[in-house]
């Protein structure tokens, strides 16, 4: 007799992924292979860069990933893009 399974659907909305019910189970994720990760990088407009900070810099922002639910990657690019902006101004 097949099991039946004892998860509990949850409903496919926007809200359902802000707050990560969906999309945030490590038994779906698998790496993105080179060729598709160079597209997706070029379609965004995105350029790898290698830079040294102080660790209790990244230490900061991965606190503040917490408080702004994004990544720290895509916090510093945040943080980059303002500062840019208000030194242009």
């Amino acid at each position: 007799m097949p099991r039946k399974s004892k998860e509990v659907a949850i409903e496919n909305t926007t809200e359902a992924w802000e707050n990560r019910k969906l999309g945030c189970d490590a038994r779906f994720a698998k790496p993105l292979n080179a060729e598709l990760g160079t597209k997706v990088d070029r379609a965004l407009g995105l350029e790898t860069i290698s830079i040294r900070v102080e660790k209790d810099l990244i230490k900061s922002f991965k606190i503040l990933e917490k408080k702004y639910n994004m990544g720290h990657q895509p916090l510093i690019r945040e943080a980059l893009k303002r500062f840019i902006n208000s030194e242009l101004k």
